[in-house]
């Protein structure tokens, strides 16, 4: 801001009459006209002065005020400024922010879709090439190979077409997707190429065979029919039902389930202990018995089944077993009563 300049101070010339240049300076009007006068212009030269003074600080002023309203407008206009800079960093950076986003989520809708369409590719590629031309089998004691591989053809489906893949009927047998026959315990797939699989079969344990219509049924855990035989087999047990009724291949015998796996247990325990059954007779479910060699052990029903033959081997090394009939039928946890009648 400049520095106030210093009031000046402006002298008039006076001009006096000609009158006092005379000689009647001793008269007293001359002299209070005189004096008159001289007040007159003394009073006149106060007022020029401070109308002088009035004009110079009211100049002073208008300068003191318009710099500093000039000042105050540049900072005004400064602090706009920032504040308009300022809204447009925030607006540029959540524009910026949005835009990533966006373009993230494209990215990554682009991505899925790149591998949709690639899965899609191989899919149709497999579909194409992948065709199963050859199936080997594995693991098959007594069920027919054919049979096996018409069930592996067979449930190759897809939106209820047969698609016979490599990789489909992979995922599907080893996934255990597939409902398999009551006879078998699973089916594992492999690989060996484009268009060759082998399947690995796991039958279900035998636990003997029945005579019946002049064949030969062999008989799966389960009770059901695996195999036909026109004679009879000489490593399996042969279970003698009272029945009238032809079976056919994969039907299950008409037995409780509990008499099955009273059968089963049987088996299981003589394996264990390598009992060689020849016979276990079922004609008389409340009076089941079997043969191991020439003695007859009667087990009556399947209660307690674990039990009554695990009595078997302590008895057998502690009696001489000849010929004859051991009774379990009547053994219960409270009642320990156990017969042996020779023939």
């Amino acid at each position: 801001m400049p520095n106030k300049s210093k009031q000046d101070t402006t002298l008039i010339p006076i001009v006096k009459p000609s009158s006092l240049n005379q000689s009647t300076t001793n008269s007293s009007e001359d002299k209070l006209e005189d004096d008159v006068f001289k007040l007159d212009l003394l009073n006149s030269v106060k007022e020029t002065n401070h109308v002088k003074n009035d004009r110079l600080a009211h100049q002073n002023y208008e300068e003191d005020f318009a710099e500093l309203d000039f000042d105050e407008e540049d900072e005004f206009e400064e602090e706009f400024d920032d504040e308009e800079e300022f809204e447009e960093d925030e607006e540029t950076r959540r524009y910026n922010l949005i835009v990533k986003k966006k373009n993230k989520r494209l990215n990554r809708i682009a991505i899925f879709l790149a591998i949709l369409i690639l899965i899609y590719g191989l899919a149709l590629l497999s579909l194409y090439y992948c065709q199963i031309n050859k199936i080997d089998v594995k693991g098959c004691n007594r069920t027919n190979k054919t049979q096996i591989q018409e069930l592996i053809r067979n449930n190759n489906t897809l939106l209820g077409t047969n698609i016979n893949n490599v990789f489909y009927t992979c995922f599907l047998f080893n996934t255990n997707k597939i409902d398999l026959p009551e006879y078998l315990n699973s089916i594992k797939i492999k690989i060996n190429s484009t268009n060759t699989i082998t399947a690995y079969v796991k039958e279900k344990s035998v636990l003997g065979y029945i005579e019946n219509n002049s064949k030969y049924l062999v008989i799966a855990r389960g009770g059901i029919v695996l195999e036909e035989l026109k004679t009879p087999p000489q490593d399996l047990t042969l279970l003698q039902l009272s029945t009238s009724k032809k079976y056919k291949l994969y039907d299950k015998l008409d037995l409780s389930s509990n008499n099955i796996e009273g059968i089963e247990d049987i088996i299981s325990v003589a394996k264990k202990n390598k009992y060689m059954l020849s016979v276990i007779n079922l004609e008389n479910t409340n009076n089941i018995y079997f043969m191991i060699e020439d003695n007859k052990i009667i087990v009556g029903t399947t209660n307690y089944i674990y039990d009554k033959m695990a009595k078997i081997k302590p008895i057998s090394m502690s009696v001489d077993l000849k010929t004859g009939v051991l009774h379990l039928e009547n053994y219960t946890p409270e009642n320990e009563l156990i017969t042996f009648d020779n023939y």
